[in-house]
């Protein structure tokens, strides 16, 4: 991804100017598969096996607020670019280095209230706690700029896991 290869950019830039001097410093990436089992797995493994001294990521709010407990537990630094400030609620092991997102979306919200359309349709998936956040600023702000809700929708995702050959391995439901 263009995240990951800028980090990986960053770092071989730092080590070719011996930025970290003599203290070996290595980068691992590692891949939660947008699983919260597996990222709790992954912030275990980074703190008692590799030694891992801060870890950037996961990424999503749900893998970052199933990790963000495990990562306080065992005083991990852990940066998330979760959009859920509840991501931070686990303690002070746990950064978020991007804004919430009730400061993006109340401005898009605003946005589109000044165009003035008479209804707005929303939807969201239900069960992740950052794309509920985002959804419920945005819907907020447009009722406060006076744009009525024509339907408001949330629904859950149908997730399949396919192995190397293609075929499911496994799928996750929700309602």
């Amino acid at each position: 991804t263009p995240v990951i290869n800028a980090i990986r950019m960053a770092f071989d830039e730092l080590q070719a100017a011996n930025y970290f001097g003599a203290t070996k410093v290595s980068l691992m990436v590692e891949d939660n598969r947008s699983n919260t089992q597996e990222a709790i797995s992954l912030i275990t493994r980074m703190a008692t096996r590799d030694n891992a001294v801060m870890v950037i990521g996961p990424v999503a709010t749900g893998e970052a607020m199933a990790a963000g407990p495990m990562a306080n537990d065992l005083k991990l630094p852990l940066f998330t670019t979760a959009t859920s400030p509840a991501v931070l609620k686990p303690g002070p092991w746990i950064f978020k280095v991007t804004e919430t997102a009730d400061q993006y979306m109340t401005l898009l919200g605003e946005h589109v209230a000044q165009k003035k359309p008479k209804s707005c349709f929303t939807i969201t998936i239900r069960d992740n706690e950052g794309y509920i956040f985002q959804h419920n600023a945005f819907r907020d702000t447009i009722k406060k700029g006076g744009v009525g809700i024509a339907a408001d929708r949330g629904h859950t995702v149908h997730i399949e896991v396919l192995d190397a050959s293609g075929a499911v391995a496994g799928a996750i439901d929700g309602t």
